[in-house]
C-alpha cells in the first residue's frame, strides 16, 4: 500500500482526483454522510457504466430527494443508515473506493458528495492505493461492508423517498413562520421567551435541583443569555432527551450553595461559578422526547436557524421558537396519554 496524494482543493481538486479515478475502475463504493445535486452534478458523467453502492443517511434532512432519485436512475444501489435515534451516534464518513480486478485506489478525509466538498471547500483527503490483500485496504473494505451490510443500513425504496420529500416540505413550510421570527428575536437582545437546557439526569438526585436549573458557565452568564423570568424551559438529560418542562422565575445568578458544590467540578477558562436560575416546575413525563424526535419535528436554534443536533445539546442552551417549544410540549402529552 501506498499514498498517492494530498487533496485540500487548493492547487488539486478532489474533483479532478475523482474523474481519474472513476474513469480506470470498473466498482466505485461511497459512504458519506449527505448527497446533494451539485456534487451529483460534477461527477455524473464520471459514474455512467459502473458498478456503484452508496450509503448515506437522511438525518437532519441534508441530503437532497432529487439527488437519490438520480442515483438511482443511473444505477446506483443506495441504501440508508439510519441511526435509531441514538443522540450521541451521526453517520459521518467520507470514503471513496475505486476497485478495477485487485487494484484499490480509495480516498478517504473530509469531503461529502457535495459540489462544496468536491471543488471549493477546504478540505483534507488523501488518495492510496494498494491491492485487496493489503492489511489497511482490506481493512477498509471489510469496514465498508460492514456499514453495507448492517442493520442499520436500508435499501432505499421510492416510498421512502416520498416519504423523506414530505418531511421536507413540511419541515420548510413550518419554518417559513420561523425564519421571521427569527429576524425580530435579533432584535430583542438575544433574550427567547423558550429555550432547550442541557444537563445530566444525576442533576435530579440533588434537592436543590428542584428550584434551581442552569449548566456550567462563566460568571458573565455567556450560557444565560437566553433566559429571562418567565422563559418556558425544556430540560434536555443526555442519553436520554426532554422529560422536563420549568418556568424561569428568577434571573441567572451566582449560589454560594452552588459554588461549594461545583468547586471540584467544572472550569471554563478558569472560572468555576456556574449561573443558575430560578424555576416553577411545568410539567414532569416519565416518556422523554428524544433527539431524533426534535430533529423530526424540525426544531431549530433560533439564533443561527439550523436544525438542533447533538452538538447543541451538550452543557449548553438553545433558544428555540414559541413554535417549536408548543411542538414539543404536544408530543410531549401524546407520547404520555394513558391507554
Amino acid at each position: 500500500m501506498r499514498i498517492l496524494n494530498f487533496i485540500s482543493n487548493s492547487s488539486l481538486k478532489l474533483i479532478d482526483v475523482f474523474k481519474e479515478l472513476a474513469e480506470d475502475s470498473s466498482e466505485i463504493d461511497i459512504a458519506v454522510a449527505y448527497v446533494k445535486s451539485s456534487g451529483l452534478d460534477l461527477i455524473e458523467e464520471f459514474m455512467r457504466g459502473k458498478s456503484i453502492r452508496m450509503i448515506f443517511t437522511f438525518d437532519f434532512l441534508i441530503t437532497e430527494p432529487e439527488c437519490v432519485k438520480r442515483l438511482i436512475d443511473l444505477g446506483c444501489e443506495c441504501r440508508e443508515y439510519r441511526t435509531a435515534g441514538n443522540d450521541e451516534i451521526g453517520f459521518h464518513p467520507k470514503l471513496y473506493i475505486f476497485k478495477k480486478k485487485n487494484l484499490v485506489r480509495i480516498i478517504v478525509g473530509s469531503s461529502n458528495l457535495t459540489a462544496g466538498g468536491l471543488l471549493s471547500n477546504i478540505e483534507s483527503c488523501i488518495v492510496i492505493e494498494g491491492t485487496q490483500s493489503d492489511p489497511i485496504i482490506k481493512k477498509i473494505l471489510d469496514w465498508f461492508e460492514s456499514l453495507w451490510n448492517s442493520s442499520k443500513a436500508t435499501i432505499i425504496s421510492q416510498k421512502e423517498i416520498e416519504e423523506y420529500i414530505s418531511k421536507k416540505r413540511e419541515y420548510e413550510r413550518k419554518h417559513q413562520e420561523v425564519d421571521r421570527i427569527l429576524k425580530e428575536l435579533k432584535g430583542e437582545k438575544g433574550y427567547a421567551n423558550s429555550v432547550i437546557i442541557c444537563m445530566s439526569k444525576e442533576h435530579d438526585k440533588n434537592d436543590i435541583y428542584d428550584r434551581l436549573i442552569g449548566v456550567p458557565a462563566r460568571s458573565g452568564g455567556l450560557f444565560f443569555k437566553w433566559v429571562r423570568n418567565g422563559s418556558r424551559i425544556f430540560i434536555y438529560y443526555i442519553n436520554h432527551g426532554i422529560a422536563k418542562i420549568v418556568k424561569a422565575i428568577g434571573q441567572p445568578f451566582i449560589s454560594e450553595e452552588i459554588i461549594k458544590e461545583w468547586e471540584d467540578g467544572y472550569i471554563i477558562k478558569g472560572e468555576k461559578y456556574p449561573n443558575r436560575v430560578f424555576t416553577k416546575l411545568i410539567a414532569k413525563y416519565k416518556n422523554p422526547v428524544t433527539l431524533e424526535e426534535l430533529v423530526e419535528l424540525g426544531v431549530r436554534r433560533m439564533d443561527t436557524g439550523k436544525v438542533i443536533c447533538t452538538a447543541h445539546l451538550r452543557h449548553s442552551v438553545v433558544p428555540i421558537s414559541d413554535a417549536d417549544g408548543d411542538a414539543i410540549e404536544h408530543l410531549l402529552k401524546v407520547k404520555n396519554e394513558k391507554k
